[in-house]
Order: C-alpha cells, then sequence, then structure tokens
C-alpha cells in the first residue's frame, strides 16, 4: 500500500515529466501511459486524502467524546476540591484567629489537658510584600530590583508590516490550515 507522502511524491515525479512534454502552442505531447499513470495516481490520492479526512472527522468524534467525559469528571473533582479548599481556608481562618486571641491577651502559651499551643515564628526567609498596582522604580534604590527585557510581539508585527528590518531570527508568520467542509 502506497502511502500518500509518497503518492505526493510520485506524482510531483510525473508532473515534471509532464511539464517537459508540453510544446510551445500548449499542447502536451505525452505517452498515454504517462497520462494515465497520473490520473491512475490522482485518484488514487484522492482516495487516501478521503480516508485521512475520515481518519480527522473520527479523531474530532473521539475529542468530543472525551471532553464531554472529562467535563463530568471535573465537574465531580470539582466539588470535591472545592470542599477540601473551603476546609483549608477554615482551618487557616481558626488558626488565625486563635493567634489573634493570644496576641491579643498577650499570652504566647496555652496548655489545655490535650493539647499544647504555642505563639512561634516562621522559620525561612521573612516575606516581602510589596503594593500592588504599577511601580515607578525611579525611587527605588539601584540593586532592588531587575529589570527584563521581553519582547513585544505588536511592536515586531508592526515594524514587519512597515517593512522594517527586524532581529536576527525573527520573523512573522502566518499559519495555514486546512477546512473540511
Amino acid at each position: 500500500m502506497t502511502s500518500l507522502y509518497e503518492l505526493t511524491q510520485e506524482m510531483l515525479k510525473l508532473q515534471t515529466e509532464l511539464d517537459e512534454c508540453v510544446q510551445e502552442d500548449g499542447s502536451i505531447d505525452a505517452p498515454d501511459e504517462l497520462i494515465g499513470k497520473y490520473i491512475s495516481f490522482d485518484t488514487l490520492s484522492e482516495d487516501k486524502v478521503e480516508g485521512v479526512i475520515r481518519f480527522i472527522e473520527n479523531l474530532e468524534i473521539e475529542s468530543t467524546t472525551r471532553k464531554a467525559e472529562y467535563q463530568a469528571l471535573t465537574k465531580a473533582i470539582d466539588k470535591h476540591r472545592i470542599a477540601a479548599r473551603t476546609a483549608e481556608n477554615k482551618i487557616a481562618r481558626l488558626k488565625q484567629f486563635v493567634l489573634w486571641h493570644m496576641t491579643t491577651i498577650g499570652k504566647p502559651e496555652i496548655k489545655t489537658a490535650t493539647h499544647k499551643i504555642k505563639i512561634c515564628t516562621n522559620g525561612g526567609n521573612p516575606s516581602v510584600n510589596i503594593p500592588s498596582g504599577p511601580i515607578d522604580f525611579k525611587f527605588w534604590p539601584e540593586g532592588l530590583y531587575e529589570m527584563v527585557p521581553t519582547p513585544d510581539t505588536d511592536a515586531i508585527r508592526d515594524a514587519a508590516a512597515a517593512g522594517k528590518p527586524l532581529p536576527p531570527g525573527v520573523e512573522v508568520v502566518r499559519g495555514q490550515h486546512i477546512r473540511i467542509s
């Protein structure tokens, strides 16, 4: 069985041979065997393409089915994830409440019959709180920030459209796809 790739290669060879048989007046003086071979390959390639399209359609059905199953499972998982997150949030709020209580009354340690609760300082590096929103780095001392350059894709597209040179290795391309109807 011949693959679509092999058919493509063979048809390109046949097209080259047929191009060589074109006369100056535009007529084709090619052996019937060559024309017949090209026509049979053309029909075979159409059948191959039809098979690929059918395979694509089957994959689309499989994809749709799996997405539906995934959404159903995700919905069930989300319920459990939400319940777990709710419990974790309650735990954090209650611990924060107990910490606030102990700090407010000035009691660093509480001993009960079953538990010992103690205020502790977190280990590791201390947290750095930076206000949200735009930051004006001109007021920051040098060395406390990093400036990381990132490509501006909109500016690159505009420069390419205006015919300006682009940096080495950068290109603006528009992809292609097939539409099956």
